[in-house]
């Protein structure tokens, strides 16, 4: 029952469902805030373009531990098994260990003016040749993270050293990979207009290419599992958002979401 929301004027806070400001004060970081927040456990957390993930209490908007990075964190956290795991503007991927009760309750007695601590990762990830600009999937022992590069990558959640590159595309990716339970099967789209399934027991480039529309496929996908329909917009004239058969590829239905040519 509460919203957050970060800005670009590096400002997070909260709101209630009547849009009344909660907390006492905002929020601010040190710039840009791009990415969606994640909630886990009463504490928030969120990247920005000052290059640290903050962990936030949820109730108060009270500063718990920053991480810093090497470069802007514009993605957004997955947070899963006690660590919230975080792509940056680096090339490089993250785990970071969650916030304790013990911690937020030290964050409440902090004093007003007082710097919060400095959280130091777990795991560093340092693999990709570019950026990663999207959110992670934590499944069956591995996270899935697409890169700017082009790549998705399998790594093992215990050990940053054991990964695969279970896709190979010729453009950016900016969509977070989905997973269709039933198949058991990974979906992700590229900048090169191909949405591409991924089989999860697989090797390396163990992918297949389900469709390809001709325009970048950035934006994230939705995935009915009752169905198994995704749902893809493609970057082109007309901004088209497409239903698609998972099983198949087939094109079920189609939605110009713009006028403009």
């Amino acid at each position: 029952n509460t919203i957050f929301i970060g800005n670009t004027d590096g400002e997070f806070f909260a709101l209630d469902l009547q849009l009344n400001e909660k907390w006492d004060a905002r929020f601010k970081a040190g710039d840009k805030i791009w990415g969606t927040a994640a909630f886990h456990d009463g504490v928030v957390y969120f990247g920005s373009s000052d290059h640290k993930l903050y962990a936030i209490d949820a109730d108060t908007g009270k500063e718990i531990w920053h991480f810093s990075a090497e470069g802007p964190i514009t993605s957004t956290p997955t947070i899963a098994n006690g660590y919230v795991y975080i792509g940056a503007n680096d090339r490089k991927f993250y785990a970071i260990e969650t916030a304790t009760e013990a911690e937020r309750a030290e964050a409440a007695q902090r004093a007003e003016g007082e710097p919060a601590p400095l959280r130091e990762a777990t795991q560093v990830f340092t693999h990709a040749e570019n950026w990663f600009w999207t959110q992670a999937l934590v499944y069956d022992g591995r996270i899935w993270v697409g890169s700017l590069d082009g790549n998705v990558y399998a790594i093992n959640e215990n050990d940053f050293d054991d990964y695969k590159v279970v896709c190979q595309t010729n453009g950016m990716i900016q969509t977070p990979p989905v997973l269709m339970e039933e198949l058991g099967l990974i979906f992700v789209g590229s900048e090169d207009g191909g949405v591409y399934s991924i089989d999860p027991h697989g090797g390396t480039n163990s992918s297949n290419q389900l469709a390809n529309f001709n325009a970048p496929v950035l934006a994230p996908m939705c995935v009915d599992q009752q169905t198994g329909v995704l749902y893809i917009h493609a970057q082109d004239g007309t901004h088209t958002l497409y239903a698609v058969d998972a099983r198949t590829g087939d094109t079920l239905g189609s939605y110009p979401t713009s006028g403009e040519e």
